[in-house]
This record gives structure tokens, sequence and C-alpha cells, in this order.
């Protein structure tokens, strides 16, 4: 780019600097004080208009004829999915689930499963159970079939993790590096984070699921946790708590945050979107997105209820589920302060206890 001369304008075609002239001197002159002015205005304008048209192009916008009330007579609601039929949506997505009972819980106490996580290169389940305000957590190694399909059914013995604690037990997951976490809400006791090394897939004898390296995080001062997430690209750990966010390294045998995003509710979900974009579900309705580049955050949509579970479903999309109903918004349109997202996925569900539902699937090429 060519540098400004005070006095001077520089002729792109011409490729020549020329000496801006009084408009009294040279009124009719391309290179007067007022034409040159004129020309550098309009350049402007073209370079913003054209910034303005490729940002456009970048941007999904919702098509103005769906909400026109003539749509109606071309079947716009119906064809995207407003309109449908709850009974018929149910029984369309149920036409391709079936469902197999993997572990029976037939203890007459009622002792329930809670929190879960499958290794899918073991096979392993780890779970939780509680009973009588007492938690257990513990873990269960699968039986391979002939036919390379993992069997539970026929199993009876269940593998103590951790002792019984008198404090829920609120996440289980498996991190990127083969690391099982989990956490404890707290209250009479601490809440904590434990941390557990699973065995090496090519070491798998069929009996224990992890190497017996066990480390228990304790945050500092009473605080709850309510969730966690793992890193999907190292070994970062994030902890939702009353009071925000921890960033913690899995590596490490003390509770060292890395960065606290302190927020003024309960962060109830938690999910990694990239290496460094964190998106959060609160107890105020609300999903934020956090990227620790810039240290920004953002109100991403504002659901109908407190959230209680955050799923990416692609790039693009995530699945956000209260404790009303479930919705999958798309990241790429931003939403308003004040803008409730209407639920098209599975709109009669409703959930009636604060619960946490882990989903497990695997897809063949």
């Amino acid at each position: 780019m060519e540098k400004r001369i005070p006095g001077y304008y520089f002729d792109p075609e011409k490729r020549k600097y020329f000496k801006i002239l009084p408009n009294h001197a040279a009124p009719a002159s391309q290179y007067s004080r007022q034409n040159v002015s004129k020309v550098q205005y309009l350049e402007r304008k073209r370079k913003r208009d054209e910034r303005d048209e490729a940002r456009l192009k970048m941007r999904i916008t919702r098509s103005r004829i769906l909400n026109h009330p003539l749509a109606g007579a071309l079947s716009l609601p119906r064809e995207h999915g407003q309109e449908l039929r709850p009974a018929a949506l149910a029984k369309t997505y149920a036409t391709g689930l079936s469902s197999e009972r993997l572990i029976s819980s037939s203890d007459p106490r009622g002792e329930k499963i809670g929190q879960f996580a499958r290794d899918p290169e073991t096979g392993g389940l780890f779970f939780s159970t509680i009973h009588s305000g007492v938690s257990k957590y513990m873990s269960i190694a699968p039986k391979w079939s002939s036919n390379g399909e993992p069997e539970y059914s026929k199993i009876r013995g269940w593998h103590l993790i951790t002792p019984p604690s008198a404090s829920e037990i609120t996440s289980v997951n498996i991190g990127k590096t083969r690391t099982l976490m989990s956490t404890t809400l707290g209250g009479t006791t601490q809440s904590t984070v434990h941390l557990a090394k699973l065995v090496d897939p090519s070491c798998f004898d069929g009996s224990l699921l992890d190497v017996g390296a066990h480390v228990l995080l304790k945050p500092p001062g009473q605080t709850s946790i309510w969730t966690s997430a793992p890193s999907k690209t190292d070994g970062n750990i994030a902890i939702g708590t009353s009071s925000g966010i921890n960033l913690l390294q899995e590596s490490l045998s003390n509770w060292t945050e890395l960065k606290t995003i302190h927020y003024p509710t309960d962060v109830f979900a938690l999910e990694f979107l990239s290496a460094s974009t964190i998106a959060a579900g609160l107890r105020d309705n609300s999903v934020r997105l956090y990227d620790q580049r810039s240290s920004g955050k953002s109100l991403r949509l504002r659901h109908r209820s407190a959230v209680t579970g955050i799923k990416q479903v692609d790039d693009c999309r995530i699945l956000v589920c209260g404790l009303k109903n479930s919705v999958s918004p798309d990241r790429r349109c931003p939403c308003r302060s004040d803008t409730i997202p209407s639920p098209h996925l599975f709109p009669e569900t409703r959930v009636s206890l604060f619960s946490f539902v882990s989903l497990f699937y695997s897809l063949s090429n």
C-alpha cells in the first residue's frame, strides 16, 4: 500500500502523486481538494459495502416467509417442523431404536443407578448408585462373546472403585487421555474430584479396568460441584460449581486452577465444543459460551427451564436439555438476550426430577 503524503494525492490509475489544489484555484481539476475528498469517500463506501456483503453471506438468516400468515397454505410450518404431531414424531424416532437391559439393579432396598459412563475401548461400564443417602461408585467389565459383542447380563460381580460416600456423585466421564473422572456434590462432606487412570486396551485382561492409580482433588472452601467435562484434545478438565467454572489439569496431584470463570449462579452442564471453547448451562436457564483464548463470555440462548445437559451434535449444533424439554439450536445464528427457542425435538418430553442422562452410541461406516 502506498504511503500517504500530506498535501498530495496518489492516483492508483496513473501510479503517481499529485499535489492537492485549493478549490478556488482549480475548481474543475480532478485533484482539487473537493474532488479528492469525494473520491476518497466513495472508495471508503465501496470497501464498506463489500465487507458488509461478505459478512451477510457468512450468516444464516431465517426466511421471512416462514413467519408470514400465508405460509400456512404452502405447508411451510409442517416442512420445517413446527406443526409435527407429537405422536407421529415419537413413533418416527422410535422405529430406529431398540432397547436392551445391560445391568439390572434388582436390589430390594431400592438402590438406583445414577451417573454412568462407558469405555468404548474395553467396553467397561462405570456407574454410581444411591440408596438412603449413601452413594457407591462401581465398575463392571464385560464378557466378550464369540462374535465380538460385549455381554453384561451374565455378570454378577461389581467392583467398588471408592468407599461408599454420603455425598452424591454428580458426574462420571472418560477423558481423551483415558482418565476416568467423577465428582461429588458436597454438603455434609467436602466435594471432591476423583481421577483414575484406565488400563491400556492392549493390556486389558477382562477383569480390572483401571491401573490402581487414584488421585483425589478437593476444592478450597465450601463449594458444590454439579458437573464436569473433559477436554477433547488435552488433559484439561472443566468443573461446574456453585460459583462458576474451574479449569484443572488432570496431571496435577493437587487442586491447582488453570483458570476460573465466575458466574452468579450454579453451573449444571458443561461441554467442550473445541479445544478452547466451552458451553455452560446455568440454573438461570441460560447457555453461555466461554473462549479461553480471549477470556470472552457471551450469552448464546435462554432455555425454558434450568439447563441440565449439553451435548455437541456437530460443528454447528448443540443439544440442550432442561427440566421441561430439549432443543437443538444452531450456534451460527445469534440470539437476543431475551430469546427463548421453541422446542422442536421431542416436544412431549418432560423431566420431573433433576437427573442427567448419558447416551452412548456407535456409528459404523
